[in-house]
């Protein structure tokens, strides 16, 4: 399976977000985005492209959980800086 992290939840960010949670060969392990996490839950659920998302989406604290998975969210400047990966680097 491969892992994936998305880094911004911009309108391309969501589409590929919810085709990853949508494949099984596909493990979406974080998002980095600098939006807390209430408000890209809103903007996952109704988007005005793409319409409402027909899946439960919520936030939780630092993540979002859509259909009972969580995924963490991180809100890094600089996408070299995040620690998606365990990386700690500047």
């Amino acid at each position: 399976m491969a892992k994936v992290a998305i880094n911004g939840l911009g309108r391309i960010g969501r589409a590929v977000f919810k085709i990853i949670h949508d494949h099984l060969e596909l493990e979406l392990v974080a998002v980095n985005d600098l939006v807390p996490p209430d408000n890209l839950a809103y903007l996952l659920k109704h988007d005005t492209v793409h319409g409402n998302y027909g899946k439960p989406v919520e936030s939780n604290g630092n993540s979002l959980k859509v259909e009972g998975k969580e995924y963490k969210v991180f809100s890094e400047p600089r996408e070299a800086k995040s620690k998606i990966n365990g990386n700690s680097q500047s």
